[in-house]
């Protein structure tokens, strides 16, 4: 028997405490469990979580922009634009009851509408 060729099964608790400056306590929670599920699983560590699991959504918002002179992006453009709806959606959707923890934001496509007024000759 050689202690250091052996395996042994450990069993941790682990508590995470937070001061609720930024983010409320649901919030907190699901970051953390969201965090270390992924954390696990990219190790293949089996855990069995104490609180509720997170379940993945993917969701497509189509987003309409009124009094702005139509054109096409550039990449800069785009990538500032997937930032800021990131952020944005991050902070409002963070807040919801229960909260929900955004992953990622794509931008797939870009559509341009133009309104226009003719007159016909008489």
């Amino acid at each position: 028997f050689d202690i250091n060729k052996t395996c042994h099964t450990i069993n941790t608790l682990v508590s995470v405490e937070h001061y609720p400056v930024k983010f409320p306590p649901e919030r907190v929670g699901l970051i953390c469990i969201s965090k270390t599920l992924d954390f696990m699983e990219e190790r293949s560590i089996t855990i069995t979580p104490l609180v509720p699991v997170p379940q993945p959504v993917e969701t497509r918002i189509s987003l309409t922009f009124k009094g702005v002179d139509p054109m096409i992006m550039t990449t800069e453009e785009i990538a500032s634009f997937v930032d800021t709806t990131f952020e944005f959606l991050r902070d409002v959707l963070g807040r919801y009851d229960p909260p929900i923890l955004i992953e990622d934001v794509a931008f797939d496509a870009q559509e341009l509408r133009f309104d226009v007024i003719a007159t016909e000759d008489a």
